[in-house]
């Protein structure tokens, strides 16, 4: 079971965990799921469900688990966070570093390489064709309505691999390529496709899948004029081609999905954002995805709009059946009303170095504690696998 492990007894202990490291939660914005920390609550820990003993910063974008916040708070290396999470927990240091070890070698044998999908994005990309003639531009013209097909990012592949389980293994594929602000290649979504139909290609899968990591990525449909350009984010291409139509001259994004909202990186964007969300029943105001993007955007100083089509399912809906100027109207009523309630400025979690020294005492004090000294030389096989778990978990 979890709470035998040592991070699960770490997690079992969230709360006194917290306190000791942060001192008193922000009563008045935490709950029994989460304690909030700052005046405005910009740091969030998760109390309740799969996720407790995770945080994340709404100010800053950080994240991690209680290992990480040991070690962050503390100002730790990661050997004298593993020491002071075994003695919270009442566990010896060799029985934490062994676990880890038996956990490493499952993962690595049972789970796929990242890197591995990395490869064969790039790969993708490499390999893709302009969409010119292809089943790919009949798709996006015939099935999705879309005629402007420009950008070196929106290509296609005749033959992706698909999956073990699946009777036809390759099929040809509309590839859309994210890259970072760096603008190196780091994901390639494909979405395959019925050569004879043009349309999304029946499969026991889901026809579209994504290779690489999507995380802080997108797919850039339009660069925009300059940096005073408004940045529209979208959550797919399709709708994302649809909007760029309406808004040639500013900076269209495509984030693959909604969770991605909340973790696009901001070297992509403009001061101005403009969340184009898809209009699937969900009350905006409750929903947890949409609503961490918006925190975090604003945290960062953006302005933040919200457009949403109203009676259809997205933006490429909209175009599709009421044409592209029902696109521009919805995009120029885009509005901040709906998010007017929430922080403007969420403040720092960093604690002075005094309050850090009396964190230490604190704890010093309740469980006799005392930090380890530097890492001798008889030490380095050790520090080699350290070195290695905290890889894993980072």
């Amino acid at each position: 079971m979890l709470a035998e492990t040592p991070s699960g007894q770490l997690i079992a202990h969230t709360e006194y965990v917290l306190e000791s490291l942060l001192g008193e939660p922000n009563k008045k914005l935490s709950s029994k799921r989460e304690y909030r920390y700052g005046s405005n609550g910009s740091l969030s820990c998760c109390l309740d469900g799969e996720k407790r003993g995770t945080w994340f910063n709404f100010e800053t974008g950080e994240k991690g688990n209680l290992f990480h916040l040991i070690q962050k708070t503390l100002n730790l290396n990661f050997k004298q966070s593993l020491e002071y999470a075994a003695k919270l927990t009442g566990e010896d240091i060799n029985t934490v570093i062994n676990h880890e070890r038996r956990v490493i070698i499952k993962n690595n044998s049972q789970l796929p390489s990242k890197n591995k999908t990395q490869k064969y994005a790039e790969q993708l990309a490499k390999e893709s064709i302009p969409l010119s003639n292809t089943p790919a531009a009949k798709y996006l013209k015939e099935t999705r309505g879309i005629h402007n097909l420009k950008g070196n990012d929106i290509r296609f592949h005749p033959k992706v691999w698909t999956n073990k389980e699946e009777k036809t293994k390759y099929r040809p594929a509309l590839i859309s390529i994210a890259r970072d602000k760096e603008n190196s290649i780091k994901a390639v979504e494909v979405v395959y496709l019925d050569p004879k139909s043009f349309t999304k290609a029946k499969m026991e899968i889901k026809s579209k899948k994504s290779f690489g990591s999507k995380k802080g990525n997108a797919v850039i449909l339009n660069e925009g004029k300059n940096r005073d350009s408004v940045t529209y984010l979208t959550e797919g291409v399709e709708t994302g081609l649809s909007v760029r139509d309406a808004v040639s001259s500013e900076r269209v994004l495509a984030v693959l999905g909604k969770s991605n909202f909340a973790t696009i990186d901001m070297g992509l964007l403009t001061n101005k954002v403009v969340l184009c969300v898809d209009n699937d029943g969900k009350a905006i105001n409750k929903d947890e995805k949409l609503l961490e993007a918006i925190e975090r955007l604003k945290a960062n100083g953006k302005e933040v709009l919200i457009s949403v089509p109203k009676n259809h399912n997205d933006f490429n809906d909209l175009a599709r059946n009421d044409g592209f100027k029902a696109v521009v109207e919805t995009l120029k009523n885009a509005s901040s009303d709906i998010i007017s309630n929430l922080q403007q400025k969420p403040l720092s979690a960093n604690l002075t170095s005094m309050q850090i020294e009396q964190s230490i005492k604190s704890i010093n004090q309740k469980e006799s504690l005392k930090i380890p000294a530097d890492i001798t030389t008889k030490e380095i096989q050790r520090d080699r696998l350290l070195h290695h778990i905290e890889r894993e978990i980072y």
